[in-house]
């Protein structure tokens, strides 16, 4: 069992670390991190849409924690799931993975709540 384990800590760990190096290659342009900016000056069009970055930024990061909270959530109702069909009637590993269903289920309807209330935030402040 703790082979499994360690191949399962594994397999999340190169999943979570493919997550970051795909950040990094999709990375922006040069010219939009430079800190003196694209704009040729205040009235230029380049310049137009600049305000909302912040909250392209927030709704970036939420939606990658959305992501990642559904994809745990996914692999804790697998792994709930087969350690019920492997129970055996051992009502104490019935009980336990139950309760992985049953609290993956409901983290994953709290994490939607909360992003449907950020949302409906982000949406009066901008």
């Amino acid at each position: 069992m703790n082979k499994v384990k360690a191949k399962f800590i594994s397999l999340i760990t190169i999943m979570l670390l493919s997550l970051g190096l795909a950040s990094v290659l999709s990375a922006p342009t040069t010219q939009a991190i430079s800190p003196f900016g694209a704009c040729g000056g205040s009235s230029s069009s380049v310049c137009e849409g600049r305000d909302d970055n912040l909250m392209k930024i927030v709704r970036n990061i939420i939606n990658t924690l959305l992501f990642l909270v559904g994809v745990i959530a996914v692999i804790v109702i697998i792994i709930s799931g087969i350690r019920f069909v492997t129970a055996n009637g051992n009502s104490d590993q019935i009980a336990s993975a139950r309760n992985g269903i049953i609290y993956s289920v409901v983290g994953l309807a709290v994490a939607l709540m909360a992003y449907a209330i950020v949302y409906f935030v982000i949406d009066r402040i901008g």
